[in-house]
């Protein structure tokens, strides 16, 4: 039994447009967490379907709050700020309404956090189901790894966050509430900047992919908020980029295929001169900068393979090459990679 008198730990904050065909799972794992003393802030907007509505009053749960969100809280990021300001918890709890929490998530993040005092906001990796279902998807690990990695993904798994809120508060970080798109990334690159964060290395979270997501549907307004950070960014290291390293950058950050080796040469190139330029600046570590820097080339130059066993020459020929870390994953992907270009 739950002692209604005693404050939750936790304050999940769920945000509910429609999604009424994955709602009901999404609710459940996270009434069926073996850590128990949290509450389930759902904020429906307000034009969510009656069939949605019908389902979360259909959970008779004394944990559960129902909030009807106004036209004031349209945009996600307001309605996410409401929510931290109406939790009662210690910690701060993103879930979305067509993912599934695993059953020892909450246990293994508190556990986390409690012997991590530094961090004030952890994400975890995350398997996919639906559209791409069985890909786990990994981000870095440590702060300096996943301040750099900002440079050009999103490094934390939005719904697989937990944050500290007394943090939160006394620094006024908050999402962006003008954002309609992308407020996730926003807020991982600002607060990166002030405070802790970290990825637990395991699978506590269920990713649905599917059509009805933003980065399918709105495409463009995630790209606004992009540049700016990758404006701001590259500013702030004194190398502002050109319309070329622009596109440079787009390449990179979406994975896009090239059209000759020498396009990779022009990568190569460009990622020592970040290097260079944070020399000077050290605005991020320099040994993580350059891991990150060195994954991204590998994982390039794996995409280019079928431009011809000129791109194996490039890569072993590189200095990126030797910023690699040896582990057992990238001894992996090494051989792979190396395995494949001998093919060619």
């Amino acid at each position: 039994m739950i002692n209604s008198k005693r404050l939750p730990l936790i304050s999940v904050i769920m945000p509910v447009h429609n999604g009424e065909a994955f709602l009901t799972d999404a609710i459940d794992s996270i009434l069926k967490q073996t850590y128990t003393n949290f509450e389930l802030i759902i904020l429906s907007s307000a034009n969510t379907s009656t069939e949605s509505l019908e389902i979360i009053s259909n959970f008779k749960d004394s944990r559960i709050y129902h909030i009807r969100r106004d036209a004031n809280l349209t945009y996600l990021p307001a309605a996410l700020n409401h929510g931290i300001d109406l939790s009662k918890g210690e910690y701060i709890a993103r879930m979305d309404s067509d993912d599934i929490s695993l059953p020892h998530r909450f246990e293994t993040q508190i556990k986390f956090m409690e012997e991590h005092q530094e961090i004030t906001i952890a994400g975890s990796y995350a398997k996919t189901i639906g559209r791409n279902p069985g890909i786990t998807m990994r981000h870095p690990l440590n702060h300096e790894e996943i301040r750099a990695s900002l440079l050009f993904h999103s490094s934390l798994i939005h719904p697989t966050v937990m944050m500290r809120k007394q943090i939160l508060n006394e620094l006024n970080l908050r999402y962006d509430p003008t954002l309609e798109r992308t407020e996730d990334y926003e807020f991982w690159y600002r607060a990166s900047k002030v405070v802790k964060i970290a990825n637990i290395p395991k699978v506590l979270l269920y990713y649905r992919t599917h059509e009805d997501q933003a980065s399918y549907k709105t495409p463009e307004k995630q790209a606004v908020v992009r540049d700016s950070i990758c404006a701001d960014a590259f500013g702030k290291l004194g190398i502002p980029l050109s319309t070329d390293e622009k596109a440079l950058y787009e390449n990179v950050r979406q994975y896009r295929k090239l059209s000759s080796p020498e396009d990779l040469l022009k990568i190569s190139e460009w990622f020592l001169k970040i290097d260079n330029a944070n020399e000077t600046s050290k605005v991020y570590n320099q040994k993580a900068l350059q891991k990150v820097l060195s994954q991204e080339w590998l994982t390039y130059c794996r995409l280019s393979l079928k431009l011809g066993k000129k791109v194996k020459k490039i890569f072993w020929n590189s200095i990126i090459r030797s910023w690699i870390k040896i582990d057992l994953k990238t001894i992996g992907r090494i051989f792979k990679f190396y395995f494949l270009s001998s093919a060619k």
